[in-house]
């Protein structure tokens, strides 16, 4: 894997919302490999206002947003929690 290379091959990208607070791009790579460096170097993104995340539909987009605001809540009081794919955990106790 080179996580250091900063060149893809992109099929194609297009903006998917234009909400004032956040906006979305999908981007359809060339190769799945590109997918995978990218998926792998994401986490140096960490505190950034920037997201990488699979493809997803509205009502799984929704769903993972709901995700979000709950463990948004959950961290301020005091909790720790981790987020995936429709599931969360909290304090080690995993809720789908």
């Amino acid at each position: 894997m080179n996580t250091d290379k900063r060149n893809c091959n992109i099929k194609e990208a297009y903006k998917i919302n234009r909400e004032k607070h956040y906006q979305m791009v999908r981007v359809e790579l060339e190769s799945f490999q590109n997918k995978i460096d990218i998926m792998k170097a994401k986490s140096k993104l960490k505190n950034t206002k920037i997201y990488i995340d699979n493809d997803l539909t509205k009502e799984e987009r929704y769903i993972q947003k709901e995700l979000w605001n709950a463990a948004r809540e959950e961290r301020e009081n005091g909790n720790e929690v981790k987020i995936g794919y429709q599931k969360m955990t909290i304090n080690r106790k995993q809720y789908r």
